[in-house]
């Protein structure tokens, strides 16, 4: 098991049992923290959570509000936090539950597809629930 969680690290879980952050960084304090929270979505391939469950577990605004973020957040530290549009009032509200405000948005991923015509890339117009987006 070992040597295949050494090659495959993202495909077998992980045999170690889960640190708490003051346990995996204790005393350490960041500057700067990115987040890419596993929100839960409700939407027709899972009523429960949405397409992002197909690939991960995922955690409802309860429960990544109880993430201790701002226990490894230096005084002035800076959080980047990945939300998409149907998480913006959420991502606000788990901003502050960590103990940051919310300024701007900072970056914009552009989703890009091959245009079969030209060779070179376009902009993504997924299926949406209200619209057809493609940037997050």
């Amino acid at each position: 098991m070992k040597d295949l969680q050494a090659t495959f690290p993202s495909v077998l879980p992980d045999p170690r049992p889960p640190l708490s952050l003051d346990q995996a960084f204790p005393g350490e304090r960041f500057g700067v923290i990115t987040a890419d929270p596993p929100w839960s979505y409700a939407n027709w391939i899972d009523k429960k959570n949405g397409a992002a469950a197909a690939h991960y577990d995922c955690l409802t605004l309860e429960e990544l509000k109880q993430l201790p973020v701002s226990s490894v957040a230096a005084e002035d530290c800076m959080l980047f936090l990945w939300v998409t549009g149907p998480k913006n009032n959420e991502g606000v509200l788990l901003i502050e539950s960590w103990g940051f405000n919310y300024i701007t948005v900072v970056f914009v991923w552009e989703k890009l597809c091959r245009d079969r015509q030209t060779g070179g890339f376009k902009p993504v117009h997924g299926p949406g629930w209200h619209s057809a987006p493609c940037c997050e």
